[in-house]
């Protein structure tokens, strides 16, 4: 799916192993310390647009924040994408892969944040889209 001269929506959810510390109470030894694992799931959203040199830059709000989209390529089954929150000095590397179904699926990648998966739909939308109704 090449990218059109107008705006795509990107929508997902990335994985993301988490351990912290906790307290137990056990019958024998009482109160203890334990290491509590899960596997939390986060909702991202943003608008990836083509400049007028045919550049393509975006932008996506998580939980975590706000982040600026460079270095992104969408092609007929891969996209990828740099994501580097505003407030933060790291970058996060995203690789998908497009599905029979139109979803894409992958993964990320950062030494601050450590590797997971996750998954995207985009959605072609024209400049009306922006436009406030009424």
């Amino acid at each position: 799916m090449p990218m059109p001269s107008e705006f795509v929506l990107i929508q997902g959810v990335f994985f993301q192993y988490r351990e912290s510390l906790g307290v137990a109470t056990k019958p024998v030894e009482g109160t203890v310390a334990v290491v509590k694992k899960c596997l939390g799931q986060f909702q991202f959203a943003g608008v990836i647009e083509r400049d007028p040199w045919g550049v393509l830059s975006g932008g996506m709000n998580d939980v975590f924040g706000e982040a600026e989209l460079s270095d992104i390529t969408i092609v007929e089954q891969t996209l990828r994408f740099k994501k580097k929150y505003v407030d933060r000095d790291y970058v996060i590397q995203y690789e998908f892969t497009k599905q029979p179904d139109g979803t894409w699926s992958g993964s990320y990648a950062s030494a601050a944040t450590g590797t997971g998966q996750a998954r995207c739909v985009l959605t072609h939308v024209n400049r009306n889209f922006f436009v406030p109704a009424g």
